[in-house]
């Protein structure tokens, strides 16, 4: 007996094959994979670029993998990463120094941005996770809590706004007991890229 036709909708070899037009005729007919296929590649992608930002990049190629996976984690607007991404906010791509944006040259700040509130939540958690003692090696300004604090509040302000990240700012500064944390939001607020 011979096989119905797909009208509406139906699945091949796991392939959905969608179908559609007047009075059941066939038109365009469209092959996707299902979703869940689709979640699962995400989610495989996800995690492989977390990987890559978990490992040295002590070559030129291990720092154009991790860059890439930074700004790959921010295009598949991976909310999951968003701690990983804000722990990584002051890894500097020093290929790209001749713009000194910090979307620029920071590209897990470019990629918080990109994913939004769920950017601006983390950004907010590693403010007040974030150790506040000075780096040994004082040449590397990007190394000191000051810098890292001044890049995740601006994550916060473009995310949120400066009204937004303003009243975030001194709600955090009037729930700390340590008094050089509440210094530092307090020299955190109002301030603009």
């Amino acid at each position: 007996t011979p096989a119905a036709p797909l009208t509406d909708s139906g699945s091949i070899s796991g392939i959905t094959l969608r179908m559609s037009g007047p009075n059941g005729a066939a038109s365009n007919a469209v092959l996707e994979p299902p979703m869940d296929t689709y979640l699962a590649e995400r989610s495989a992608m996800i995690q492989h670029r977390l990987e890559l930002l978990a490992s040295a990049a002590n070559t030129p190629a291990g720092q154009d993998q991790k860059t890439q996976a930074i700004t790959d984690l921010g295009a598949l607007h991976a909310g999951e990463a968003a701690d990983t991404l804000a722990s990584q906010i002051t890894y500097l791509d020093a290929r790209k120094t001749k713009d000194l944006a910090p979307e620029s040259v920071h590209p897990a700040f470019a990629a918080l941005i990109k994913l939004g509130k769920p950017g601006a939540d983390a950004a907010l958690k590693a403010l007040r996770s974030m150790d506040l003692a000075p780096p040994t090696d004082t040449s590397d300004v990007t190394a000191s809590p000051e810098y890292r604090a001044r890049l995740l509040a601006l994550v916060i302000r473009d995310v949120q706004g400066d009204e937004v990240a303003d009243f975030l700012l001194k709600r955090e500064a009037s729930r700390t007991p340590d008094p050089r944390r509440r210094a530092l939001y307090e020299t955190l607020l109002g301030q603009n890229p």
